[in-house]
């Protein structure tokens, strides 16, 4: 099978997959933040969107479910961080509307 992400495939495609055995599926955790000027914020979740393929090759009876990403908040004028809740300190990945 050569695509391996779901987004990318029917749901016939999907269905097929799972009966030749693909049983596992990988999801993929992915950053929308800033990581300088010169790239776009999408660096850390395109990077996870490349690992999820990589590690469902590797399997070989894996799936790849669309990237989520994480961190789409603003704070002190940086456009893309996400902001930690003061409230939550033992939460550091959960993130709050700012």
């Amino acid at each position: 099978m050569s695509e391996l992400r779901i987004e990318h495939l029917t749901s016939p495609g999907i269905a097929e997959a799972m009966a030749r055995g693909m049983r596992t599926a990988i999801l993929p955790l992915g950053a929308t933040e800033q990581h300088g000027a010169h790239l776009p914020l999408s660096v850390g979740s395109d990077h996870a969107d490349r690992l999820g393929v990589l590690v469902a090759e590797r399997l070989g009876d894996a799936l790849v479910l669309p990237t989520v990403r994480i961190g789409t908040g603003a704070r002190l004028g940086r456009c893309g961080r996400p902001r930690r809740d003061p409230r939550a300190p033992s939460s550091p990945g959960r993130a709050v509307p700012g």
